[in-house]
């Protein structure tokens, strides 16, 4: 997909209404667990800052981890929402260098240092082997440019960096310019093969990587950030509801172990027709995005948040969705959450 310029913010035609063709129903009224004024990030609450660089130190190093797992657990209660990242991604950005020390989840920086360092590498061997290992077609080369100046590149947040159906449908640059801004960041995590996994309000430079990718000398990127976000993520989303919107590649990066499945649901999208009377689906791709976007919306948006899978599939009945909730083939795994649409 080629790099596309930024476009203007919708919020100011749809704030405060459904986007056309969207579901609306109102939904019961319940307490949400609130973020302190003022924060945006569950690390704002600490007596001291985890904004701090990474640090070879390995005392500083396990405090700040500590740290991090501490102000998470003020926040059990909100849902978690995994999304994977757009491969079109807008530009040019308007914000100030790459900070690596700045982006959430401090204790990634040194994944995130490597792959950025790998990238670079890759990116600057001559043009036909930089495609092959990166799979990039020729009208996607002109990336590799980019990716060799990543360090220097002008950022922007992770909210307005993703395009493409999903991001359309789930307007995270409305949502973080509205009250519920600091819930909304912390209730969503943006996978990247770069940077492992962003929050909406992380900024960061436009740039070509997949997950998909084998890139020297680091492996499958899958495996590779699958080692470095297991342990993080599962203390993340501890005590919390996950709502998985991922594709398969993206997947990979985390498994949810047996301490979260119980609470995780994976959305699937399928589309039912009718055929001589009887109903059959099939899996969609291309319309999956969409919808997926439009759940995690209405979800941000709605005023209940559930706690439980089941409380998860009864939300978006009452929302206008057709869904339903089947538990895993396997015992110990997550739930999947089918979300219906009419062909």
């Amino acid at each position: 997909m080629a790099w596309r310029k930024r476009r203007p913010s919708r919020s100011s035609a749809y704030r405060g209404q459904p986007w056309p063709g969207a579901p609306c129903a109102a939904a019961p009224q319940r307490r949400v667990p609130r973020v302190p004024a003022g924060a945006q990030d569950r690390r704002d609450h600490l007596p001291f800052s985890v904004h701090c660089a990474y640090s070879r130190d390995p005392l500083r190093y396990r405090l700040v981890r500590f740290a991090g797992l501490l102000c998470f657990q003020a926040f059990e209660g909100l849902m978690l929402i995994l999304l994977p990242p757009s491969e079109g991604k807008a530009f040019p950005g308007d914000g100030p260098p790459l900070s690596l020390d700045s982006l959430s989840l401090p204790e990634l920086t040194p994944a995130r240092e490597s792959v950025l360092t790998a990238l670079e590498e890759v990116s600057a061997r001559p043009l036909a082997e930089a495609r092959t290992v990166l799979g990039l077609s020729s009208r996607q080369a002109e990336a590799l440019p980019r990716n060799r100046e990543l360090r220097t590149a002008a950022t922007l947040r992770a909210a307005d960096l993703y395009t493409g159906v999903l991001y359309d449908r789930l307007r995270l640059g409305e949502l973080l310019a509205g009250p519920a801004a600091a819930r909304v960041d912390t209730s969503v995590l943006i996978f990247s093969a770069l940077w492992g996994v962003l929050r909406p309000s992380d900024t960061v430079p436009p740039y070509r990587l997949s997950m998909g990718v084998s890139l020297p000398p680091l492996g499958p990127l899958g495996a590779f950030w699958r080692a470095h976000l297991t342990e993080t993520l599962t203390a993340v989303a501890r005590g919390r509801l996950v709502v998985d919107c991922r594709s398969t590649a993206y997947a990979a990066a985390f498994r949810p172990g047996p301490e979260i499945a119980e609470h995780t649901v994976a959305v699937r999208v399928l589309r039912q027709t009718v055929v001589d009377g009887v109903p059959r689906r099939s899996v969609v791709s291309h319309q999956a995005k969409a919808v997926r976007g439009a759940v995690a919306h209405s979800l941000l948006t709605a005023q209940e948040t559930p706690q439980t899978p089941g409380e998860l599939a009864i939300l978006l009945a009452d929302l206008g969705y057709q869904v339903e909730l089947t538990s895993p083939a396997r015992g110990g795994g997550p739930q999947t959450l089918n979300v219906i649409v009419s062909g």
